[in-house]
C-alpha cells in the first residue's frame, strides 16, 4: 500500500473511441501494473477546477470527474510496491490545459497515445453519443457541421468531432513540456490487427516484462 499518495507513473492520453479503454484493461492485467479501478478520472484535465455543465447528464458526468489532489491520490493508494501505476483519460489529449497541469505534478510519466483515422474516430464518436441518447441531431453530417456553433456555447468535449481529431497540435502540445521519448505513439488499426505486438511495445515503454499470452 502507498497511504503517501502516489502518482502516476504513466498516462494513457487518448484518443477518444480510439482502443484505450481496451488498452486500459489489457494493461490492467499484468502482474506488475497497477490501473486505477476508475477509468477517466479527468484529473490534469480539471484539476482545482470541478466544471459545471447543465442538464442532468452534464451534472452526471461532471460528478465523475475527479478535481482534488487528495481524491486523485486515492485512486493509487492501492498500488503495490514496486509496481508501476497509471490511469487512462481520453479527453488528455485534447484538452488544452492537462499537458501544463501534468507536468507540474508528474514531468517524468510516461504517456501514451492511441490514434485512429481522424473522420472515423468522429462517426464513432457520434454513434456512441446518438446511442447514449445525449446527440440530439439525427445525422452525422449536422453535428459536424454544428461544432464550432457548440464550442462556442461551451458544450463539453464529446461534442468535438472534429477538433478532436487534431493530433498533430494536440501532440504537439505534450511535446513542447515533455520529452519525446517519453511518449508512445500507437496506432488503432494496429491494435485492432496486431495487438500482442502493440502490449510489446507499451512494455517497453513502461519497463516491465513482456507478457507472451493474448489479450
Amino acid at each position: 500500500m502507498n497511504p503517501a499518495g502516489k502518482l502516476p507513473d504513466f498516462l494513457i492520453l487518448g484518443a477518444a473511441k480510439a482502443g484505450t479503454t481496451a488498452l486500459f484493461g489489457a494493461l490492467s492485467r499484468h502482474p506488475g501494473v497497477f490501473c486505477t479501478a476508475q477509468k477517466e478520472p479527468r484529473f490534469f484535465a480539471y484539476a482545482g477546477s470541478p466544471p459545471s455543465w447543465p442538464g442532468r447528464e452534464g451534472e452526471r458526468t461532471a460528478r465523475q470527474i475527479v478535481s482534488e489532489e487528495g481524491d486523485y491520490r486515492a485512486l493509487f493508494a492501492g498500488c503495490p510496491p514496486g509496481s508501476v501505476a497509471g490511469e487512462a483519460s481520453a479527453e488528455y489529449l485534447s484538452n488544452q490545459r492537462a499537458p501544463a497541469v501534468a507536468y507540474q505534478y508528474v514531468p517524468r510519466a510516461r504517456l501514451i497515445a492511441i490514434l485512429r483515422h481522424p473522420v472515423e474516430r468522429a462517426y464513432s464518436q457520434y454513434l456512441h453519443s446518438r446511442h447514449e441518447g445525449v446527440e440530439p441531431l439525427a445525422t452525422f453530417e449536422a453535428a459536424w457541421a454544428a461544432e464550432d456553433e457548440r464550442i462556442a456555447q461551451g458544450w463539453r468535449a464529446i461534442w468535438q468531432l472534429r477538433t478532436r481529431g487534431f493530433y498533430g497540435r494536440q501532440l504537439t502540445r505534450w511535446l513542447e513540456l515533455f520529452p519525446r521519448e517519453q511518449l508512445l505513439i500507437l496506432f488503432y488499426e494496429d491494435w485492432l490487427q496486431r495487438p500482442e505486438q502493440v502490449l510489446d511495445l507499451v512494455w517497453q515503454h513502461l519497463g516491465v516484462e513482456s507478457l507472451t499470452h493474448p489479450v
